[in-house]
C-alpha cells in the first residue's frame, strides 16, 4: 500500500492520503493528549498517527498497513501501551463513544457513523445507522409497488414500467382532448367517450349528408339539421311500408296459387 522507507525520518505524504482508513489514530481523537516523549514513541514513522498495529520493520515502528517494506517485521513491545491508551470514535465525533484503543475495531463493526455498503448492492455507502432508512425510502434497488396497477417492481424499473408498461397509468389522449385515460383503456376512450373522435351521424345511412363530425358536435349537429333528419326517416318509414306491403301482396299470390293446385 505505502512506499518504501528508506530512512525512518522520510515523510512520504501520500502515504497518508492513501492510508486515512487504514493508517494510524489522529492524535486529535485521544482523550488524554500526549507528551512530546510519547508522541516520539507511539508515532508512526509514516503516516505521523498513533499507530495502529504497531510493527518493528528492522530500526523502525510503523503501523501494519502503513509500511511494505521488504523486511522482517515482528510485534512492538509499545503495542499494549498503545492499546491502553483511551480515544473517541475515531471516524465521527458525533459519535459518543469512548474507550480503548484495543476496542476500536470492536467498535467500528456497530458504529452508526461508519459506513457500509448498501444490502440491496445498489453500490451507495450510507452511515450504518441510516442503513434502514436508506434500505426502505432511498435505494434505488428496493422493491416498491406501483401506485396505480399495484405490480410488485425494482424502484430503477419503476419510470420505465410507468412509462411504457402500466396499463393503469394515465396516458395523454391521442387526440388531445384533455383527457387522461388510463393506458390500457385508450382504445376504448377513443371509440366511446373522446369528445373529439370523428364519428358518423346516425342518420348517415338514411342520407344525411354529413360524413363525419366530432363527437362533441353530435348534439348541435342533430338539433339543427333535426327536420331534415326526420325527413329523411318518414321517407325510410314509407319505403318500408311500401315494401311490406308488397311482400303481403306476393304471400297472398303464392297461397292462392298453391290452394289451386291442391284443388285440381
Amino acid at each position: 500500500m505505502a512506499a518504501r522507507i528508506d530512512n525512518e525520518h522520510d515523510e512520504i505524504l501520500y502515504v497518508r492520503k492513501l492510508n486515512r482508513q487504514f493508517g494510524g489514530f489522529k492524535t486529535s481523537f485521544l482523550i488524554r493528549q500526549l507528551n512530546e516523549l510519547e508522541k516520539e514513541m507511539l508515532t508512526c514513522s509514516c503516516c505521523r498517527g498513533i499507530m495502529r498495529s504497531a510493527v518493528m520493520c528492522g530500526d523502525i515502528m510503523t503501523c501494519y498497513n502503513c509500511t511494505d517494506v521488504v523486511l522482517p517485521w515482528s510485534m512492538s513491545p509499545i503495542r499494549k501501551v498503545i492499546d491502553n491508551l483511551e480515544i473517541t470514535c475515531p471516524i465521527e465525533r458525533q459519535c459518543n463513544w469512548r474507550g480503548k484503543i484495543s476496542g476500536v475495531e470492536a467498535h467500528l463493526s456497530v458504529c452508526g457513523y461508519w459506513k457500509v455498503p448498501c444490502p440491496l448492492e445498489c453500490y451507495d455507502k450510507v452511515f450504518r445507522k441510516n442503513i434502514k432508512q436508506h434500505r426502505d425510502n432511498i435505494c434505488m434497488n428496493r422493491i416498491v409497488s406501483c401506485v396505480f396497477c399495484n405490480r410488485i417492481i425494482v424502484c430503477k424499473l419503476l419510470t420505465v414500467h410507468k412509462n411504457s408498461v402500466c396499463s393503469k397509468f394515465p396516458v395523454d389522449c391521442t387526440n388531445l382532448c384533455g383527457l387522461k385515460p388510463p393506458r390500457g383503456r385508450l382504445r376504448e376512450h377513443l371509440d366511446a367517450d373522446c369528445p373529439l373522435t370523428e364519428i358518423q351521424c346516425p342518420y348517415r345511412e338514411l342520407g344525411c349528408g354529413t360524413a363525419t363530425i366530432k363527437r362533441k358536435d353530435l348534439k348541435d349537429h342533430e338539433r339543427e339539421l333535426y327536420l331534415e333528419h326526420q325527413r329523411l326517416l318518414l321517407k325510410r318509414t314509407k319505403e318500408q311500408n311500401l315494401n311490406n306491403w308488397a311482400a303481403i301482396v306476393i304471400v297472398v299470390i303464392i297461397c292462392i296459387f298453391i290452394s289451386m293446385l291442391l284443388n285440381r
